[in-house]
């Protein structure tokens, strides 16, 4: 039965911003109360029978207790927001599939508004004798750099 297992955590929250760095991957552990116990890992959308979201990676998907079950996400071009799907574990190689344990997972991405960085050192520095002026600038949110010299634009990606 389902409570002769102890699965941690029971969710699992992924925060990010849209364009940004890959939140981190998560794990689940799975351990049987007497004897080792078979048993399979996916992923769905939240209804029976639905596929796993493009978005979440759940590895492996056939275990053997005690477990540890990684867990990644990979927002690419979802819009901010909060995603939502589930993780199912359950019995294999019985007739009779036994639902464990449905764990929520929650992915929430927000905007995040450009970030100027005039780190650069360069950045509204004149250099006198060759008679140019030489900016740089960094737009962290876009991962773009535009250097400007002798008035001519450059945009680099």
């Amino acid at each position: 039965t389902a409570d002769q297992f102890t699965i941690t955590p029971r969710s699992l929250n992924f925060q990010g911003a849209v364009n940004g760095e890959l939140p981190a991957t998560q794990s689940i552990v799975i351990f049987a109360g007497r004897a080792p116990a078979n048993l399979e890992v996916f992923a769905d959308t939240g209804f029976d029978g639905s596929p796993a979201p493009d978005w979440l990676t759940v590895t492996p998907r056939n275990i053997t207790t005690p477990s540890r079950i990684l867990v990644s996400v990979r927002p690419n071009s979802l819009p901010a927001g909060v995603n939502a799907a589930r993780i199912r574990v359950r019995t294999r190689g019985t007739i009779a599939l036994l639902d464990i344990a449905t764990l929520a997972v929650t992915l929430t991405l927000t905007s995040r508004p450009a970030v100027l960085d005039p780190t650069q050192p360069g950045l509204n520095h004149r250099d006198t004798k060759a008679r140019r002026s030489l900016s740089a600038l960094r737009v962290s949110s876009l991962c773009l750099r535009a250097f400007v010299v002798h008035a001519w634009f450059s945009l680099s990606v």
